[in-house]
């Protein structure tokens, strides 16, 4: 994804080394004072948000911005990049990072060891800033482990026995994926000599070094983003960790798995050599397997963060099959829907913890009229449930729309018939649960007998965030400038623009 004109930047720099800073700032303040602590988390996540407005204003003035440490690390050194793709990625990231980091504070409130949480999950966002902002396939690599390494932290952090198993399969998982990144970063330099993004394909031809390559990082970025069926530690992670945790991994580090996948398709590869290798076509057989084997999958769950975890591998199949379908509309509908299953599915994994702190409960069967006591947190819940479904004026419609038209410009109307089932699919584990919480059995007998139903919604330290990803999951599709789709556009024309 190149540019006409480079600018040399310290933006990028400053906006990781922020959090960084404050991570570690957090876990030596904490032990003197929590409220410094607590000031210093939300900075985490405020000044890269802040920072990141001056971002906009120097790439849509047509600059992207560049900055390369030669002596770091060398012969290649460390380099950071922001381009379209990245700025889209940055913004989704601050916006979701500092509403997120406010529900934390409330979450994690009274919790053993929340100091340390605190200083860890800033890292983590430090971690992930750095592999969207990484000028090339090294520096992505160096962040994609530190993040990786740090949210193993934030999985140990209840100290329960599933909590170990859950985050040691994670770790296991992890080395696999960092072996894989290495393995296709070490047969990119040496068959292309560079490792530097922005160029459009580096690699010379159709060979038996680019295949393995492409294996090791499907098998290092498919990990990270949870597809099939490399998704093994999600489901258990979401369920042990706890819920800010896991909204962090949904909202931030699956999606650092699709952008790797992105900038390998587009940036390494090319289109040519993905079309001639068909690598496009084995990444769309695995993006329909993730799609229905996570929605079937969540519909058997009866604990509410386990089948969030089973519908968010469903989603994140969306995505891969974007990438896959090589077109300027499936591209958009991939990127559009990054940007949409952060504000749905945070919105769902916050309203859980709501639910679990307000009262005690995780199980979908123990839910019935819980709306009655929990009416705002439960309207959000159900608001996000018909984003997921894809109905207007939602998100999620825009991402099928343009993933339909993608489907259509390849000649496969059968995936169309696809997105509709993982709609229906999608409908029949999300929309009981909010029929129960305001109009199932408890909460008919409650009305039957005029039980009056005490109303105990979430402090507003939770409530608020909940309600504005709520708000976010259709207020950009219902804008007059929809900038989330207007900024998608603009990355697919780039793309698209210096593909032959």
């Amino acid at each position: 994804m190149p540019a006409d004109e480079i600018s040399i930047s310290y933006l990028p720099l400053i906006m990781v080394l922020l959090p960084i800073l404050c991570g570690v700032a957090i876990l030596v303040a904490g032990l003197l004072s929590e409220k410094i602590a607590r000031l210093l988390f939300i900075c985490a996540a405020a000044g890269p948000a802040v920072l990141s407005l001056l971002l906009v204003r120097e790439v849509a003035g047509g600059k992207f911005l560049a900055l390369t440490f030669n002596k770091l690390l060398p012969p290649l050194g460390l380099s950071f990049r922001v381009d379209f793709l990245s700025l889209f990625m940055v913004l989704l990231f601050c916006l979701f990072g500092v509403i997120l980091f406010v529900y934390t504070l409330g979450f994690m409130s009274g919790q053993p060891h929340r100091i340390r949480f605190w200083g860890v999950a800033a890292l983590v966002f430090a971690g992930c800033l750095g592999v969207i902002m990484a000028g090339d396939l090294l520096s992505l690599f160096l962040f994609f482990e530190f993040m990786s390494i740090m949210f193993f932290i934030l999985l140990i952090q209840q100290q329960t026995v599933e909590a170990i198993a859950a985050s040691t399969k994670f770790l296991f998982m992890t080395i696999i994926a960092g072996v894989g990144l290495f393995l296709g970063l070490a047969i990119t330099y040496l068959q292309a000599g560079t490792l530097a993004f922005g160029q459009g394909g580096v690699f010379p031809a159709d060979t038996v070094p680019s295949v393995t390559a492409f294996i090791g990082f499907l098998v290092a970025f498919g990990i990270k983003a949870s597809m099939f069926p490399l998704h093994l530690w999600m489901p258990d992670a979401y369920t042990a960790a706890p819920v800010p945790a896991a909204a962090l991994s949904s909202g931030m580090l699956l999606k650092t798995g699709v952008y790797g996948l992105i900038r390998v398709f587009y940036d390494l590869y090319g289109i040519e050599l993905v079309r001639e290798a068909r690598f496009h076509t084995v990444l769309l057989v695995l993006a329909c397997i993730t799609i229905l084997y996570g929605s079937l999958n969540a519909i058997g769950q009866d604990d509410l963060n386990r089948r969030l975890a089973y519908s968010g591998i469903a989603q994140i199949g969306y995505i891969l099959l974007g990438i896959s379908l090589l077109t300027p509309n499936g591209f958009t509908g991939n990127l559009y829907h990054i940007f949409a299953h952060a504000f749905m599915k945070g919105c769902l994994f916050l309203a859980a913890g709501s639910i679990l702190v307000g009262t005690g409960k995780r199980k979908i069967s123990e839910m019935g009229g819980i709306g009655l006591q929990m009416p705002l947190t439960m309207l959000a819940f159900t608001i996000a449930a018909l984003t997921a479904v894809g109905l207007p004026p939602f998100n999620l419609f825009v991402t099928k729309w343009y993933l339909g038209q993608g489907a259509l410009d390849v000649g496969q109307p059968l995936l169309l018939v696809l997105l509709l089932v993982s709609s229906m699919l999608n409908a029949a584990y999300y929309l009981p649960i909010s029929y129960n919480a305001f109009l199932g059995d408890q909460a008919k007998d409650w009305h039957s007998i005029r039980r009056r139903v005490r109303i105990k919604e979430s402090s507003p330290i939770l409530l608020v965030p909940v309600l504005l990803l709520a708000l976010g999951s259709f207020f950009f599709t219902a804008l007059a400038h929809n900038w989330p789709l207007e900024l998608a556009q603009i990355i697919t024309s780039s793309v698209f623009a210096i593909i032959p």
